[in-house]
């Protein structure tokens, strides 16, 4: 059979329904030396034994063609116990952005900022800072990674 290549852990993420094809997709380690890992695994056949060989990936921004710019408008507090909110940054460029929760209880999910459940002794206010990201286009027109715009905003006291 043909081997297949899993991802473990780094700014990767596999893209949904096609086995061994992985996306971009940053995290609050990304530019603190978060490392990529993929696995190639071949379960064995007649001809070949088994075999699982890990990867260590290097992940390195565009730096050819335009540069872009990245605006991300300041995300106001909101009161705990709020479900989401939408997150709205643009590129100069016309590509799409992306986001990371860098830190605090949420998580980005279909450009909204989703809060998780927080303790039930939780002092507020709570700190929540989430970056936005577009990492560019490597052909013709090529697009430069923008820079990491990142917003802190407070949840307060319900």
């Amino acid at each position: 059979g043909e081997p297949l290549v899993e991802w473990i852990c780094g700014p990767y993420a596999p893209v949904p329904g096609v086995p061994g094809r992985f996306r971009v997709s940053l995290d609050r380690a990304w530019k603190n030396g978060g490392a990529a890992y993929l696995i190639a695994r071949h379960e064995g056949d007649a001809a070949h034994r088994r075999t699982v060989q890990p990867a260590h990936l290097t992940l390195r921004e565009n730096t050819a063609g335009t540069a872009q710019r990245i605006t991300f408008p300041p995300l106001p507090d909101v009161p705990a116990g709020t479900a989401s909110i939408p997150l709205a940054a643009t590129a100069d460029s016309g590509l799409p952005v992306s986001y990371f929760v860098a830190s605090g209880p949420a998580l980005v999910r279909d450009n909204q900022l989703v809060f998780t459940t927080l303790p039930p002794r939780t002092r507020f206010p709570v700190e929540v800072t989430v970056a936005a990201w577009q990492w560019g286009r490597a052909t013709e027109p090529a697009v430069r990674t923008a820079p990491l715009v990142r917003q802190t905003f407070r949840l307060t006291a319900p």
